[in-house]
């Protein structure tokens, strides 16, 4: 299968918008630092993340979390060894030159400029990040194919009922559908058990609300209500009014 998609599944949507700085987000879409010069320098960049899910960063990021510039504010002292304009090549292995794009480098500098970094220490560090990218994505699809109540043969049919929710209320095409799927295809999150897990509960709370919508496979649903109507129903249930 291809690139993650957001869906729960791997689709083959490159990402085409360079809105984001979803990639570099260190609030915890990074993959766990790694060892040796380049793994030090990008933790005292604040470009790795800490060990642990990281979902908050990729929300925070889905949600338009605006990070810094990548450079220094006027009036204030260059940290010693940042250059007065980085001169970085994004790497291509993995298709990472693909993902990563302009305004997702441009939140890496910033964060390797606060931290003093000389050029070849800032690009010592980008060439390490697609390779901790695959292994993320590698381990969160694993989990995601052993899990208890979303894999084994039940992934299929999970697979198509979370891409016809966010297909739903994100389509691909719109400007926050497609930076949520280019975030979620950069950062491996789009096979993240727990996302998935909420992002079929909402395909499964859709087509109980409206049986209707059940539509067969490679269809998007059709729902009569708004999207506000089937998520928050106030007509019954526990959104019922009291």
């Amino acid at each position: 299968m291809g690139d993650d998609d957001g869906t729960g599944g791997q689709g083959h949507t490159k990402p085409t918008g360079t809105d984001g700085g979803a990639a570099a987000d260190a609030a915890g879409t990074k993959p766990a630092a790694g060892d040796g010069a380049a793994g030090a320098a990008a933790d005292a960049a604040g470009t790795k993340p800490a060990a642990g899910d990281g979902a908050a960063g990729a929300a925070a990021d889905a949600a338009g979390t605006k990070p810094e510039g990548s450079g220094p504010a006027a009036g204030t002292a260059q940290p010693a060894g940042a250059p007065d304009r980085y001169e970085l090549t994004v790497p291509e292995a993995n298709g990472f030159k693909t993902e990563f794009v302009a305004s997702d480098l441009e939140l890496f500098e910033g964060k390797v400029r606060k931290a003093g970094l000389t050029n070849e220490d800032a690009q010592a560090v980008l060439n390490t990040l697609p390779a901790e990218y695959a292994d993320t994505k590698a381990r969160f699809r694993g989990e995601l194919e052993a899990h208890p109540s979303l894999g084994g043969a039940q992934l299929e049919a999970v697979e198509q009922r979370t891409k016809r929710a966010l297909d739903h209320f994100l389509p691909a095409g719109t400007p926050d559908g497609d930076r949520l799927r280019r975030v979620m295809t950069l950062t491996g999150y789009g096979n993240f058990a727990p996302w998935v897990a909420f992002v079929n509960a909402v395909g499964l709370a859709i087509a109980e609300d409206r049986p209707d919508v059940r539509s067969t496979e490679g269809q998007a649903p059709s729902l009569s209500k708004a999207p506000e109507n089937v998520l928050y129903d106030k007509s019954s249930g526990a959104g019922a009014a009291q």
